[in-house]
């Protein structure tokens, strides 16, 4: 049985959700039959998509990265029902994050919306210490005061950004490497014309080396 490459990317381990667009991908090399993006699931299996994509109605939703295809990060305003307090949580998630908790948030007769978009501010309400107040060497500043805080969404971190991905990506690299060379070897081959005289430290193109005056 010949051997497939996608099989070593998911031996290295596989995130669950979208790494970034079906064009990102591409360009990174990485095969969209093992990496999840934001994009329609293939039925053949040949794209696995985003496993949220027919529950998400983002207005990015499968658009290319120059269009401000996903995921993206939002800030989510929770806002809990009366019987559970009624309080306002607010967090940075990405959008996968978010349409996965809609069920939950409906069954739970909750809201959750995002409330800003990457690069955009949001305000978020924190405790902070009273450095006036009496302090104890145990349990801190005795007194703590509410602070209503300006914050910024990052932005979510792309493909070639990602550190655990570098390895997937050095490893895409590689094969796509392989597959053209071996998709011009071939033919040589069987015509009998290239490729087996061909010392095996110059099959590969090498960066230009300084020559000796």
């Amino acid at each position: 049985m010949r051997y497939d490459p996608a099989e070593a990317f998911k031996a290295q381990g596989v995130p669950g959700d979208p790494v970034g667009t079906s064009d990102e991908l591409l360009a990174h090399k990485l095969p969209s039959k093992v990496f999840p993006s934001c994009s329609e699931p293939a039925s053949d299996g040949s794209n696995v998509g985003c496993r949220l994509w027919y529950e998400c109605t983002m207005s990015y939703r499968g658009l290319p990265a120059d269009e401000g295809g996903g995921p993206r990060n939002h800030c989510w305003e929770r806002i809990k029902k009366p019987e559970n307090g009624g309080g306002i949580v607010r967090n940075v998630q990405p959008c996968f994050w978010g349409i996965a908790q809609q069920e939950v948030v409906m069954l739970n007769k909750e809201i959750l919306r995002p409330i800003a978009d990457e690069g955009e501010k949001y305000e978020m309400l924190t405790v902070i210490p009273d450095t006036s107040s009496t302090k104890n060497g145990i349990l801190g500043y005795e007194k703590w005061d509410k602070k209503l805080l300006e914050l910024k969404v990052p932005a979510f971190e792309r493909l070639g950004q990602q550190q655990k991905l570098a390895e997937h990506e050095l490893r895409g690299a590689i094969i796509s490497r392989e597959q053209e060379r071996l998709k011009h070897e071939r033919p040589a081959q069987v015509l009998g014309i290239a490729g087996g005289d061909t010392p095996l430290d110059k099959r590969v193109p090498r960066g230009s080396k300084s020559k000796e005056a």
